[in-house]
């Protein structure tokens, strides 16, 4: 099946369901971040998605819930721990890091 049907194919049927601001774009980012969410290495989705540069992967990958309470914990235990520390920026203010 060419490319450019599938995508005619899938604007029709999502608009036809009610999804008016669906794209062929939205499924490649959804693919890209349900393969890292379950632990594809980047790189290995990108050669999925035909992409050369994992830089481009990188961009196409949505944080989820589960990425964000991941982070937050992760943070939460360097700061339990004592280990982010004051130090002065460029601009001579005072930041965290």
């Amino acid at each position: 099946m060419c490319v450019r049907l599938l995508v005619n194919l899938i604007s029709q049927r999502s608009w036809t369901n009610g999804l008016k601001d669906l794209r062929f774009h939205d499924l490649r980012r959804t693919a890209a971040t349900c393969l890292v969410g379950a632990h594809v290495p980047l790189s290995e989705a990108g050669r999925v998605l035909g992409h050369t540069q994992a830089n481009t992967t990188y961009h196409y990958v949505n944080a989820n819930i589960e990425t964000a309470r991941r982070a937050a914990a992760a943070l939460d235990a360097f700061n339990a721990a004592g280990t982010l520390q004051t130090r002065a920026g460029r601009d001579g203010k005072v930041m965290k890091g």
